[in-house]
């Protein structure tokens, strides 16, 4: 007797979507996750479950996993330690202390540097503040006052106080003919690993008072702005342009504030090694937390971004992304 054959059936577009789609796509992640193919470093894309599939089988790693492969391994790696120990001498100590001198250079050149008002005494409940934070990305265009970036920035990673790292008695040897007294150390809102504070913060400023539109750095041990550039007709497309990476519910052209934070790799690495990368995210994300418990505090709408692209962004920014690297993106409005 012959053997029957299976009917067929047509699917239904919609039955199909609200049916079996999600089965098979949770079977193709599934099987996605198995061992991967010996041909995966040949491929010009590679999404992050193959390369996290065929890691036994091929040479091509996502960049994490390049660093914790790299990361320190024995404990006869003396890298560290030694880098640490190298910060307890009178050379280390000094140059904390000396860190803000940078800063002042800015300020030979007075037309690029804007002080910032002072900022805003917030007495919102904490409590309160972290149950009601949440990641906002509609603004509706509205003139930030200067006064709320003032304390957006300094409650993010601001000066809030002073800490004596050097004394004459203790260092009986310092150059005061060339270093002048010794100066004390700035704290600041966030806490940084070694309080080498890597992270810069780069602003991208669009309809804030009495402010034009551009590019700025925050000076923090001066409370103030550093004009970068201010934007002509084509560095406002880039910035739109760039937007555009942030999310259909994101609209760029009424962000106030972007917020670029910057790891300048050389302020802690020549301290803690490849720790200094670390330390240096563990940083942003706690200047980032600072700025969105400020940003409900007074009733502004912020959210992280994590879509943005590095490349492009840190050509915008004009940093090289070799000794400054972009590592987090804030944007906030008004709401």
């Amino acid at each position: 007797m012959a053997a029957l054959k299976p009917s067929r059936t047509e699917l239904p577009l919609q039955y199909f979507l609200e049916n079996e789609y999600q089965s098979l796509i949770e079977i193709f992640h599934w099987v996605a996750n198995l061992a991967g193919s010996v041909y995966t470093d040949t491929t010009c894309v590679v999404p992050p479950e193959a390369a996290y599939s065929s890691v036994l089988v091929s040479r091509t790693h996502q960049l994490s996993q390049e660093f914790l492969l790299n990361f320190k391994r024995s404990s006869l790696d003396l890298g560290l330690p030694l880098g640490i120990s190298g910060y307890f001498g009178f050379p280390a100590r000094s140059s904390l202390a000396l860190r803000q001198l940078s800063e002042q250079e800015d300020h030979d050149n007075p037309e690029q540097v804007i002080k910032l008002p002072p900022y805003q005494n917030v007495n919102a409940s904490l409590g309160v503040t972290i149950r009601a934070r949440r990641s906002l990305r509609q603004f509706s265009g509205k003139t930030m006052p200067l006064q709320a970036l003032s304390t957006i920035l300094f409650y993010g990673n601001g000066v809030t106080g002073d800490m004596a790292m050097i004394s004459e008695e203790d260092d009986p040897q310092w150059p005061q003919y060339s270093l002048g007294a010794p100066e004390v150390a700035h704290t600041r809102a966030a806490s940084s690993g070694g309080g080498l504070n890597p992270i810069s913060l780069y602003l991208v400023l669009q309809n804030v008072e009495t402010l034009e539109d551009g590019i700025y750095i925050y000076l923090p041990f001066e409370h103030s702005l550093k004009k970068v550039m201010t934007f002509n007709q084509q560095k406002r497309k880039e910035h739109l342009a760039l937007g555009l990476s942030w999310g259909t519910n994101v609209e760029a052209a009424k962000v106030n504030l972007a917020i670029y934070y910057v790891y300048t790799v050389y302020e802690n690495s020549r301290k803690y090694g490849d720790m200094g990368l670390i330390f240096a995210v563990l940083e942003a994300g706690e200047i980032a937390a600072n700025i969105h418990l400020v940003c409900t505090a007074t009733k502004l709408a912020s959210s992280d971004m994590g879509g943005w692209d590095k490349v492009q962004t840190e050509r915008f920014l004009g940093i090289d992304g070799l000794s400054k690297q972009l590592v987090h993106t804030t944007v906030i409005g008004m709401p």
